[in-house]
């Protein structure tokens, strides 16, 4: 049993980091895109802006599923 939370537990904070590498990275293209003023690398700082973000939410719905998963008992017939 105990060997089966610190796995749990494991991932959970596996999960945690890769959400923590993705926030740095959207601050990074963040700051990329204030601090350029060339038209073109604005537009592939936004890119890259909107697929990190798109990422971040898959990430935070994947922390969640390993949170809180769904009940055994739900699925009984």
């Amino acid at each position: 049993v105990l060997q089966k939370e610190h796995a749990k537990l494991a991932t959970l904070l596996e999960q945690k980091k890769q959400i923590e590498l993705v926030e740095q990275e959207i601050v990074q293209a963040r700051s990329a895109l204030q601090e350029t003023h060339d038209t073109e690398m604005k537009e592939l700082f936004q890119e890259e802006l909107t697929a990190l973000e798109h990422q971040h939410k898959h990430e935070l719905a994947k922390l969640e599923d390993l949170m809180y998963p769904p009940d055994e008992r739900d699925n009984r017939d």
